[in-house]
């Protein structure tokens, strides 16, 4: 995978400190925090609802029963806490019309180059 697919803790870490006059260490300690009220809220099981961003939720999964694949034989796989994540509608809307004005321009101003994606993108 491309290095220029990835936006690294440490690349929001220096734009959050350029951003609002921060060291990167007093920016560090503030996107640490962010984190971790979000992990300490799930495994409480809260949801923690970002405004006009993200809500992350707690679920549990049901058990099922699976095969294995050397042999065929079931498996069961019990129910597990999960996390979910779902993206408000204005973080949707901004993906959505980069994506939009991409395939319209050939550099809409604002949207970087869609990369190849990583993942199959049909079932």
């Amino acid at each position: 995978m491309a290095k220029s697919n990835i936006v690294s803790m440490d690349t929001v870490v220096r734009r959050v400190a350029s951003a609002h006059r921060l060291s990167l260490l007093d920016a560090r300690a503030v996107l640490d925090t962010l984190l971790e009220v979000i992990v300490d809220g799930v495994s409480k099981n809260k949801s923690v609802n970002l405004t006009k961003f993200v809500k992350f939720y707690p679920f549990v999964s049901q058990a099922y029963v699976a095969r294995n694949p050397q042999n065929g034989k079931p498996v069961r796989v019990p129910c597990k806490r999960r996390v979910k994540f779902h993206a408000f509608d204005a973080f949707v809307a901004k993906v959505e019309s980069c994506s939009a004005k991409y395939m319209m321009s050939p550099k809409p101003k604002g949207c970087s180059k869609p990369q190849k994606p990583r993942y199959p993108t049909k079932c």
